[in-house]
């Protein structure tokens, strides 16, 4: 399956394997409550070690899909700022993730 985004892919996960239970979620994985919630909820974003937790729980082809979610928000994060600090600060966010998606 492929997402558009990392939160996609973890409501979609959440949903479809754990109930949608965070608190299931948090106990399969290790990874803090609140800390899901706040993913969710695009008050923070997941690091390397929340995506390997997830994706350690989950059968292969979910986990990839997850992961790639996961390093295309990384790298379309990184292409926003290359091109802020090359000087194509005049185009709109909107614009600049359309150039790299």
């Amino acid at each position: 399956m492929k997402y558009k985004s990392f939160n996609q892919a973890l409501n979609h996960i959440l949903q479809l394997r754990f109930d949608g239970s965070s608190r299931l979620l948090a106990e399969k994985t290790g990874i803090d409550t609140a800390l899901i919630s706040r993913v969710l909820n695009s008050e923070r974003k997941p690091t390397p070690l929340f995506v390997g937790r997830l994706a350690r729980v989950l059968a292969k082809q979910e986990a990839d899909a997850v992961i790639r979610s996961y390093l295309q928000g990384v790298a379309a994060e990184v292409a926003l700022h290359q091109l802020a600090a090359a000087g194509s600060q005049n185009l709109s966010p909107a614009e600049l993730a359309a150039e790299y998606a």
